[in-house]
């Protein structure tokens, strides 16, 4: 039997907090007094701990002990005085790359209802001057590819080849036959929220008809000054149409971050990976770069399928960064004009992840050290297939 759906107020004061977090405690001793506090109420950072010495990607994890657990708000990481990221349900979880060898002081801080934070601090040691060297095998990649065109394709047809040397394909299948994977990411920035209603009222359609096995699952995430998941990976689409309604808006628009904090809520996750997200394109704030954000989605696999709502020609940049999204991980852009009906686009995004091949082979360099390979993929009779176009990732990174 699923939960039940999330409560509107948490995600509602998790993003007031995210406004002016101070604000909290006092709009909370404000309520009516049937509002009980939790009793044995605590965080714990069970990820770091005290004196770890952290160095590139750094998994964090918090517990939270409480009488009534459901009662719980959410929880907020802070690395060195500045709010990283906010979850709002359990098992609450952040990755974070690090920059550089140094100390930290990393908080974990927990609300709850009537006003009541609690938290907890470590402090890191910085990695030692000689940083060690890791290698891996590359054992399989798997590359997911978009071709237009009518009739089925075999493993012959197609050609890969890694910095212009060609691989053996070992497996190719069909999407439509695979589950996946897909985070719907909404800007809530004060910009965008008037100019995205119709967009998110539609939304729930898409979202139930990209549900079609057990084994497929999506997660809501809004963001404006600060991620927040609304909704954790499930495949109870009440609860993810429910979780739509509790967005609101902020002042910021860190897309970037967020970008990189959507892409970590799929690490564990088989099958087609997709992030639709309607924005505008626009980022203010935000601790990474447009680069680093793409890279982020590139290392999990994750095609970006940005939505633009009302954004005209002559914001360019915008356009062009929404289109970098969508090109270098293999995803595709969509421009909408607040008359155009959002639903055909939807209609198309589920259409492009079912009729996608996923083809597996074995690189003929195994060894990798985390250096970033091209690959192209070829139809393997061009005569034939000249009127067909591919569409995938321009390459992966080795781990």
């Amino acid at each position: 039997m699923p939960r039940q759906a999330k409560r509107r107020y948490p995600a509602r004061a998790m993003m007031a907090a995210f406004i002016v977090v101070s604000a909290l405690p006092v709009s909370a001793q404000q309520r009516p007094s049937k509002v009980r506090a939790l009793r044995d109420f605590r965080v714990e950072l069970t990820a770091p701990v005290q004196h770890d010495v952290l160095s590139g990607r750094v998994e964090m994890r918090a517990k939270v002990y409480a009488d009534r657990p459901g009662e719980v708000l959410f929880v907020e990481f802070e690395v060195d005085g500045r709010v990283l990221f906010a979850d709002a349900a359990a098992p609450y979880e952040l990755i974070w790359n690090t920059r550089g060898a140094a100390a930290h002081s990393i908080v974990a801080r927990a609300f709850g209802p009537a006003g009541r934070v609690v938290e907890h601090a470590v402090e890191t040691d910085p990695p030692p001057h000689a940083a060690e060297v890791f290698r891996s095998r590359v054992d399989q990649v798997e590359i997911y590819v978009h071709v237009e065109g009518r009739g089925v394709l075999e493993q012959a047809d197609f050609s890969v080849l890694e910095a212009g040397v060609t691989q053996p394909i070992s497996a190719i299948d069909l999407s439509a036959e695979l589950p996946v994977a897909v985070g719907f990411m909404l800007d809530s920035s004060g910009s965008m929220v008037g100019q995205l209603g119709h967009a998110i009222d539609t939304a729930g359609a898409f979202i139930d008809g990209i549900m079609q096995r057990e084994q497929d699952k999506a997660f809501v995430m809004s963001f404006a000054d600060l991620p927040a998941v609304l909704q954790q990976f499930t495949n109870d689409t009440d609860r993810l149409v429910t979780s739509l309604d509790l967005i609101n808006r902020g002042k910021y628009t860190r897309l970037y971050d967020s970008i990189v904090a959507a892409a970590r809520q799929f690490q564990g996750h088989e099958g087609r990976r997709a992030l639709v997200m309607l924005s505008d394109g626009r980022d203010s704030d935000s601790d990474v770069r447009l680069a680093e954000a793409i890279v982020a989605a590139q290392r999990h696999d994750v095609a970006i399928y940005p939505v633009a709502v009302g954004l005209s020609g002559r914001y360019f940049r915008e356009r062009r960064v929404l289109q970098r999204l969508a090109e270098e991980t293999g995803g595709e852009v969509f421009f909408l004009s607040t008359r155009d009906d959002p639903s055909r686009v939807y209609e198309r995004i589920a259409r492009d992840l079912r009729e996608q091949y996923r083809i597996t082979y074995t690189p003929l360099n195994p060894s990798g050290d985390g250096e970033w390979r091209e690959i192209e993929i070829r139809l393997a009779d061009p005569q034939r297939n000249r009127q067909r176009k591919l569409r995938t990732r321009p390459g992966y990174w080795a781990r």
